[in-house]
Order: structure tokens, then sequence, then C-alpha cells
């Protein structure tokens, strides 16, 4: 098996405006954290959320009951039970879809009007700025594609009022988010998730869910990114690819590379994670 090729972002580009000369343009999908930008845009949410101390029934009862399938003792504060359930998944003792589900249906109790409240906050206030995270050089790519006729989707387990908010401050010509989402009930979210969820082989279900065509390109940073890998008929892009995704990439043959970004557009340095669990 030949090395995957490592490719920085000018010599991706070069390679997909040649791809899409010879083939009519289609879909392309990425994953967002890191993939469209360097955090997760979940974990800046929760952050705000817990600094403002914001929970409320029925989110705190998600909480509780996440803490309980964890095998974490409750304090009886849902706030101080978040900050030890993300702790303990960034060491690897919790699922990680533990954690995706509770990041979404934890909201509950919430208006979106509370969220993007948070958002806004989250986003534009604290710093860095979130325009400042996207990978430098990610957005012209993106830009370029969508260009040449490439119709542009993001596909995150992320919620995706977070990730519609990312997306727009970076001003990323982006058709469709699958990401995800619960039900609303009076105004409120809640506990609700909208199946199939995003994440692991839920990403695959709900691109087959809302598109009969495979993506031209998939990128994504990963194991989760697999079923879109998976689906992608020109390009398999690992975008500073965690260790998983790294082992998993063989497979995809001469479809496969490894895009490499060393800097945020506001100037940090950055680098492939070590572990597979997010620590930003």
């Amino acid at each position: 098996m030949l090395p995957i090729p490592r490719v920085d972002i000018d010599q991706l580009q070069r390679e997909i405006r040649a791809t899409l000369k010879r083939r009519p343009a289609g879909l392309a999908v990425f994953d967002a954290d890191g993939t469209l930008w360097a955090p997760d845009i979940a974990n800046r949410l929760w952050r705000r959320l817990l600094a403002d101390r914001v929970l409320r029934s029925p989110g705190r009862e998600a909480l509780f009951a996440a803490m309980d399938k964890a095998g974490l003792a409750s304090s009886g504060d849902p706030h101080e039970d978040a900050l030890a359930l993300f702790a303990a998944y960034f060491v690897g003792k919790v699922d990680e879809e533990i954690v995706v589900r509770i990041m979404i249906n934890g909201l509950a109790g919430l208006s979106r009007a509370d969220v993007q409240t948070l958002l806004r906050k989250a986003l534009h206030q604290e710093h860095p700025r979130w325009a400042d995270e996207a990978h430098l050089g990610m957005a012209e790519l993106v830009h370029d594609m969508h260009a040449m006729g490439t119709r542009i989707v993001v596909c995150s387990g992320s919620p995706g009022w977070a990730v519609e908010a990312g997306i727009e401050a970076l001003g990323l010509p982006v058709e469709k988010v699958l990401a995800g989402e619960v039900l609303e009930a009076g105004g409120w979210l809640t506990t609700d998730i909208v199946e199939p969820l995003t994440f692991r082989e839920g990403k695959g279900r709900a691109w087959d869910k809302h598109f009969r065509e495979r993506p031209l390109f998939a990128f994504g940073d990963g194991t989760s990114d697999l079923p879109l890998f998976e689906r992608a008929r020109a390009l398999a892009v690992a975008v500073n690819p965690r260790p998983g995704l790294l082992r998993e990439l063989d497979r995809f043959g001469t479809r496969a590379r490894i895009l490499e970004f060393r800097r945020t557009v506001g100037g940090r340095f950055i680098r492939a994670p070590e572990q597979d669990e997010s620590t930003e």
C-alpha cells in the first residue's frame, strides 16, 4: 500500500479543481469541529452555558440520566455534574455518544432565543472570536468549490443551532446543515433528539435520508466521519486527523488524502490531535 498523500490547502485546491473539470459538479460534505474550524463549537457553547448557570429542567434531568449511564455519581448540582461528565470524557472514561447527546438534549427547557443569546456571547464576545478559529485557508477552499458549482453540506454531531451560527460567522456558502436537533414544544426545546443522530453511523443514515447521490468529496477529522468517507466518490480528506481516523485511511485507497493545517485564521498554532477525544 502506497503512503497516503499529505497535502496542504493549495495542493488540495489544485487537485479539486482538476477533478471538477473532469466531472460534473456535485456535492461536498464537511464535518464541522476540527474540520471547518479548529475547536469544538459545542464545547464553546457549553462553557458559556455553564458559566452563566442557565441549565433548566428538563435538561437537568437529562444530565442526571447521562451521569447515571456513564457510571458517575451526581453531586446534585447539574452544572458541576456537566463539568465532571466532560472531564471524564476528555480522559477517555465516558463514551463519546453520551456526551454528544447531552450537549444536544441538555439544552431542553431553553428557547431558541436563549441558545442564540448564549451563542452570541460564546462566538463573538469571547476570545479568540469564532471568525479567527477557522483553519487558515479552509474558507477560501469552500468558496472556490462553491464557485465551481459544488453544493456544500455540513454534517456534524454538534447542536445544529451552534453549527449554523459558526457557519454564519465565517460566511460560508453552505446549502444544508445536518446536525443535532431536538423537537420543540410550546417554543421550548425538549429532550427528544431527532433521529438519526448525526454521529458515527448516524451520519451515513442522515446523508441517505436527505440526498440520493453520493458526495464527490468528504472532509472530516475523526472516526465518526467514516460513513461520509465511505460515500465519497472522488476524495476522502482527513483534516488534521485524529489517531482513530488515521488508522482507517488505508481502506480508502487512492481517494484518501491527509490535509494538514498548522494555523488558524487568527494565527493560533494547531496540530493534529494525539487522542480521539475532543480536548478543545
